[in-house]
């Protein structure tokens, strides 16, 4: 048994100073006495169990440690894999989206410039029924090379006398009288008001509402139709692919619509109003907005936004001429800024999430959210203040649409000033379309 106390003292002690003494500390050991109650075998046997459990209690915290070590680094490799699948997820996605736009096909710009089409040739046709030509030949009436206008008008043309009361014109429906839709001169005035409009005639307040939209499909002549369907086909139509048809129909027609509204309460009451203008000066707002939305994305953005801001100006300008009717162009613009506000959605700058909060063993949760998560969870705050924006241009552009409709059948809103939206003061441009009641 001494023996086995000399190996493990020679096992613990490597000193060399304690090494040349070794054989004095082993007599030493060997005279030691034990208690009577412990044999010296029991002895040596505790004390080897004593050494053993402090080696377990020593390696016990190398082993936790290299155990969270090791788990740590499986989560920030997990988290890591999850930061680069969300970054791939976000190019995947965005790469499916474009291609899924060049794929879509503008279904609404297609039949509605199909639509817009026959009815021209239906215009020619009708005009060559009343007037036995197709195109109307005297220049001051109409220089677009097209039907005449007051055959236009009985087809349908925005004509205010049509559509609500005029003191002055529409008092006595029957007495007052109009040109007729067959007649080549403004002198031949033998119609009554409800022969000239059409549609089983008016009252003596009239109310044909129908005519906003009506007046959409009409054009005035062959290169009327010309410029608003190469518009129409290029830029609507690429619109179209980004924010769908739903979403084009409805500004196409409020857009279209509010601009003949305005163009109702301050343009003169005898012009006639045709054409899609009003919506098409929407699509160049909602192409305005799409160019700020993907302004990162976009190549020589700044080049871009100055062709668009000169043609805005270069038409507005030309609407000031003579037998333009620049207050649909103004509400056409006005109304599908706003209502591009409110439906396109927000910036793509706005659009990123924040990082998420969440710990890391649960990033699995959060790549894969529902419905309302993907909508509202870690918003930026910019993109809850724009969502204020488009809340507000919705009501604006709802209150304007309710307040001018009412102002054309009421004319409680009166500006003296607003004809210069839509006319230069010179050469009497301004006072072309006024109606002059003469008394036979």
């Amino acid at each position: 048994m001494s023996r086995k106390l000399v190996l493990n003292i020679n096992e613990y002690v490597h000193s060399s100073d304690l090494h040349e003494n070794s054989n004095q500390i082993k007599k030493n050991i060997s005279k030691c006495s034990y208690p009577d109650n412990i044999s010296r075998n029991d002895f040596d046997q505790w004390s080897i169990v004593s050494n053993l459990g402090n080696t377990l209690q020593q390696q016990m915290p190398v082993v936790e440690i290299n155990t969270i070590t090791s788990n740590n680094s499986n989560l920030d490799q997990n988290y890591r894999q999850n930061r680069t699948y969300m970054s791939q997820s976000k190019l995947n996605t965005s790469s499916r989206l474009e291609e899924k736009q060049k794929r879509r096909r503008p279904w609404f710009i297609w039949i509605i410039s199909i639509i817009q089409l026959c009815v021209f040739i239906f215009e020619l046709i009708y005009n060559w029924l009343l007037t036995t030509r197709p195109i109307e030949t005297n220049l001051s009436l109409n220089p677009l090379f097209g039907p005449n206008p007051h055959v236009l008008i009985n087809i349908g043309a925005n004509f205010s006398p049509c559509m609500h009361a005029i003191d002055g014109i529409t008092n006595n429906v029957s007495s007052t009288n109009f040109p007729c839709p067959n007649s080549a001169t403004l002198k031949h005035t033998g119609c009554t008001l409800s022969q000239l409009c059409g549609y089983n005639g008016v009252s003596s307040t009239p109310n044909q509402w129908y005519r906003f939209i009506i007046s959409m499909f009409l054009h005035v002549g062959i290169v009327h139709i010309v410029i608003n369907l190469l518009g129409q086909l290029l830029i609507a139509g690429q619109i179209e692919k980004k924010i769908g048809i739903f979403r084009i129909a409805f500004i196409y027609f409020a857009s279209g619509i509010f601009g003949f509204i305005l163009g109702g309460n301050f343009a003169p009451d005898g012009l006639s109003r045709v054409g899609c203008s009003g919506s098409l000066f929407a699509v160049i707002a909602l192409a305005l907005l799409d160019l700020l939305y993907h302004w990162k994305k976009t190549k020589y953005p700044k080049i871009q936004l100055t062709i668009h801001l000169v043609d805005i100006i270069i038409n507005f300008v030309l609407g000031l001429l003579p037998g333009i009717d620049n207050f649909s162009h103004v509400g056409g613009f006005v109304m599908g800024l706003l209502l591009g506000l409110a439906i396109l959605g927000s910036p793509v700058n706005l659009r990123r999430r924040k990082k998420p909060k969440l710990f890391r063993p649960i990033m699995n949760d959060w790549n894969n959210p529902l419905w309302y998560e993907k909508l509202f969870y870690n918003r930026q705050r910019k993109w809850w203040a724009w969502w204020l924006v488009r809340f507000i241009s919705l009501a604006v552009a709802v209150t304007l649409f309710a307040l001018f409709t009412e102002s054309f059948y009421s004319g409680r809103i009166k500006c003296s000033w607003c004809k210069y939206i839509s006319c230069l003061p010179v050469n009497s441009w301004c006072d072309l379309g006024k109606l002059n009641v003469v008394n036979s």
